[in-house]
């Protein structure tokens, strides 16, 4: 059985102190509507946030790659099949 690709990868520095802020992010991932099958979400500890985020970037196997902080929350439930669908069109760059 192959695992399999995931579509979207998220990738998030922590830092020492972020524990609460993580949890209440994560949360808010759990309940989108996108696809868990193609959802890819690294956890960067090492580092600085930019080291770690660069890490996380290196690690990702995703055909798209978001970044968020600790401190981000997803608003509503379809914010990341939203954000997928703005990348997938070739006019787009950056979200």
């Amino acid at each position: 059985m192959t695992v399999p690709v995931p579509l979207l990868s998220l990738v998030i520095p922590v830092g020492p102190n972020d524990e609460p802020a993580l949890e209440n992010l994560l949360a808010s991932i759990d309940r989108q509507a996108f696809p868990k099958a193609q959802l890819e979400v690294l956890l960067q500890y090492e580092g600085n946030s930019e080291e770690a985020r660069a890490a996380g970037i290196q690690r990702a196997h995703g055909d798209i790659i978001g970044c968020l902080d600790t401190d981000n929350q997803l608003l509503g439930f379809e914010f990341l099949t939203k954000l997928v669908e703005a990348c997938r069109d070739p006019r787009v760059c950056g979200a």
